[in-house]
C-alpha cells in the first residue's frame, strides 16, 4: 500500500497467456467449472471499459477456513477490474456467489506466497517458477508481482450468461 493513499503499489507485470491457455485452456476450464467445480472457480467480472460480464477461470487456493484467489499470471484485466471496485461473482459447482475480494497487504501476500510454495509445491513451480521453502526477500519479491485476495462471501446470487 501506499504511505497515504491507501492505493497498492505496483509493478505492472504479467504473464501473457500463450495460444493454447487462450484457445483451449481457458474455454475448456470454464466449461468444467460449473459441472466438476473442485479447486476451480470462475470470477464472473464485469469489463471497465464496455461493462460486459467475462468469466474468468481461475484456482481457488484453501488454508484453514479461508479461500484466496492468487493473480499467478500478475496483474492481469481481472486483478485491475477488482482493484478499481467492481463487483464480482465466484462461480463454482453450486452456483454464482456475490463475493468481496479483499487484496491482501503485501506483507501479508508474501506470507501467503512462501505457506503457497510449500504446501502447492507443483502450482508454485509452473506459476511462480519457484520450490521449495522461500526466504524473505523471495517472498517479498513474488508478493510484488502477484497479488493475493482472500474472498469474502457477500450472498447468493442467480447464475448470469457470461462469454
Amino acid at each position: 500500500m501506499g504511505p497515504m493513499t491507501g492505493v497498492r503499489d505496483s509493478v505492472r507485470w504479467r504473464k501473457r497467456p500463450g495460444w493454447v491457455r487462450r484457445r483451449i485452456g481457458d474455454p475448456l476450464a470454464r466449461l468444467l467449472i460449473g459441472r466438476f467445480g473442485g479447486a476451480r472457480a470462475a470470477v464472473l467480472r464485469t469489463r471497465r471499459s464496455d461493462g460486459t460480464r467475462r468469466r474468468v477461470p481461475l484456482f481457488l487456493w484453501r488454508r484453514a477456513d479461508d479461500r484466496y484467489l492468487v493473480a499467478l499470471f500478475g496483474e492481469t484485466f481481472w486483478v485491475r477490474d477488482i482493484r478499481a471496485g467492481r463487483a464480482a461473482e465466484l462461480e463454482g459447482r453450486g452456483g454464482a456467489r456475490a463475493v468481496h475480494l479483499r487484496e491482501l497487504p503485501r506483507g501479508d501476500a508474501a506470507e501467503f506466497l512462501g505457506y503457497f510454495s510449500e504446501t502447492f509445491a507443483t502450482p508454485a513451480k509452473q506459476y511462480l517458477g519457484v520450490s521449495g521453502p522461500l526466504s524473505r526477500a523471495e517472498r517479498e519479491a513474488l508478493a510484488v508481482r502477484h497479488a493475493v485476495f482472500t474472498v469474502l462471501e457477500v450472498a447468493h446470487v442467480e447464475p448470469t450468461a457470461a462469454a
